[in-house]
């Protein structure tokens, strides 16, 4: 998947991806205000230039988690699966997503801001 603009994606119930460390929870609920969203390197199954913040839970454990990651303009990820659903609503920006095990452009379909996809998981995309 390319992105054609600056982006920002929030993606949620990816298993075993972050470095980061995990947001705190506070009696059963988080709460996370956006001067609190502590910003790192990706983890290193991404290429580098993208950017992650933990916002629920630990990617490291299996369990719910969410994840936030920026993503510089340009940005690609070869084609790849999940164990587990996957869930991303992009926040900024346009995000291509190309389905199947082989990268090809020209078959994404652009998501601008706002848009939402869930993938079941072993999807590749």
């Amino acid at each position: 998947m390319k992105i054609a603009f600056p982006t920002l994606i929030a993606v949620v119930t990816v298993a075993g991806l972050a470095s980061t460390v995990p947001a705190d929870t506070m009696g059963g609920h988080t709460m996370v205000a956006p001067q609190e969203i502590k910003w790192g390197p990706a983890p290193p199954v991404l290429p580098p230039g993208a950017e992650a913040a933990v916002l629920f839970g630990d990617p490291s454990k299996e369990g719910l988690f969410a994840l936030r990651l920026k993503l510089p303009e340009g940005y690609s990820v070869p084609p790849h699966t999940h164990p587990v659903d996957e869930v991303v609503t992009v926040v900024s920006g346009t995000f291509n997503l190309g389905m199947g095990e082989v990268a090809d452009q020209s078959k994404t379909q652009a998501l601008p801001a706002g848009s939402f996809f869930a993938l079941p998981p072993e999807t590749a995309h």
